[in-house]
């Protein structure tokens, strides 16, 4: 009894085990235009050490009022230490605004919820 316990124990461990590690790290955004005008590009980079730019993932056009989601495997980005970054590019306006963290490339969320008005761009987890 107490082995065919043992043996449900670890294919149920092993099962764990090698489904959480086939999904690899996605990092969603949801970036929502609550401004009172479209947004023309949204870009989002990964900053490591001393600011250096490794990736980014680039949105075009999101009308006011709308929203647009990105869903980024980070699997392949360099295992270091560092943060996002946010630009958004309205018209002949730019601003940007560093957030989140990552240690040795292992994002601390999942998922963040942007939300862009007309004076800020406000983050969530």
């Amino acid at each position: 009894m107490k082995l065919k316990l043992f043996s449900l124990i670890l294919v149920a461990m092993i099962m764990v085990i090698t489904s959480s590690c086939s999904h690899g790290q996605v990092v969603t955004f949801k970036i929502n235009n609550n401004s009172n005008q479209d947004i023309d590009k949204v870009e989002i980079f990964i900053l490591g050490g001393l600011n250096k730019k490794f990736d980014s993932k680039i949105v075009d056009k999101i009308p006011k009022g709308e929203d647009k989601a990105i869903k980024w495997n980070v699997d392949d980005i360099v295992k270091t230490d560092g943060d996002f970054e946010i630009r958004i590019d309205s018209g002949e306006n730019s601003r940007s605004r560093g957030f989140g963290y990552f240690s040795n490339g292992i994002h601390l969320s999942r998922y963040y919820y942007i939300n862009i008005t007309n004076d800020s761009i406000e983050i969530s987890i």
